[in-house]
């Protein structure tokens, strides 16, 4: 049997590929990542409500994170073992931990003092992977660690001024109102501010600290917004609003009040 030109080469081929994949002396084109399971950790729930005013320094709390991490690699090339966390509050930055260390057996472990914002409450997410000295990274390994308290504690959030934009308020004009709140523990730690009126009685609305909505200029500082359309035929009046603050902590600030007059 006669080959044609295109069959000889494909054979041609197969055998180059079978000669490189046997030949001495030759590098494997990739090798498998290392694999990572069995994440143990603590503590899974930390108590704020536990801690001693005298340990936490300008509302910063101590924490010491414990962690191991069983890795197994084929080739045994295991560069580092990495483990971060990830806070539950937007915009807050990862926290990388020192590189865990091999305590044999293909386990890797740390014992690591992590500083928390006590304001910072939540559920974090502890990440533990590894990789290997061909850059190959691992799959993940997750765990939740609940930095939170099992009663209130704390001081509670304080509304130091109300707002109103314009006051009096105008007829078919929208009236802007600002409370500016403040907390012991950090602005992360205000969970909401609501606003309501009295006369009329209303429900709660929320006030929004983001830089967008209801109005916000500025967003984390401290000036909470909410904006209510005047109906053009609203008569005179004088309407009276409410505000309340809440923080993570589960505490309550006191209610209050501001009059506004539509004129």
């Amino acid at each position: 049997m006669r080959l044609g030109i295109t069959q000889l080469l494909a054979l041609s081929l197969l055998f180059f590929v079978a000669a490189c994949d046997s030949g001495p002396g030759t590098t494997p084109i990739s090798t498998p990542a290392p694999v990572v399971s069995e994440l143990s950790y603590s503590p899974s729930f930390f108590d704020l409500s536990l801690v001693l005013p005298a340990d936490t320094v300008g509302g910063i709390v101590s924490v010491q994170i414990d962690a191991a991490v069983s890795v197994s690699d084929s080739d045994n090339n295991i560069d580092r073992v990495e483990v971060l966390l990830r806070s539950p509050l937007d915009g807050e930055p990862v926290i990388l931990l020192e590189p865990l260390q091999s305590a044999g057996g293909g386990v890797y472990s740390i014992s690591e003092s992590v500083d928390f914002s006590i304001g910072a409450l939540g559920l974090y997410t502890i990440l533990v992977y590894a990789v290997d000295d061909a850059a190959n990274i691992s799959n993940q390994v997750r765990g939740l660690i609940n930095f939170g308290a099992s009663q209130p504690f704390g001081t509670a959030p304080v509304i130091q001024m109300i707002e109103a934009l314009p006051d009096p308020a105008v007829p078919g004009q929208t009236l802007k109102m600002i409370a500016t709140v403040s907390d012991a523990e950090g602005l992360s730690n205000i969970l909401e501010v609501l606003i309501g009126t009295t006369n009329p009685p209303t429900d709660d609305f929320p006030m929004f600290d983001d830089g967008a909505s209801s109005g916000d200029d500025v967003a984390g500082d401290g000036r909470y917004t909410a904006s209510f359309s005047i109906p053009a035929n609203q008569p005179p009046d004088t309407t009276t609003f409410y505000v309340q603050a809440f923080d993570r902590n589960g505490l309550a600030s006191e209610v209050a009040s501001r009059e506004v007059r539509v004129q």
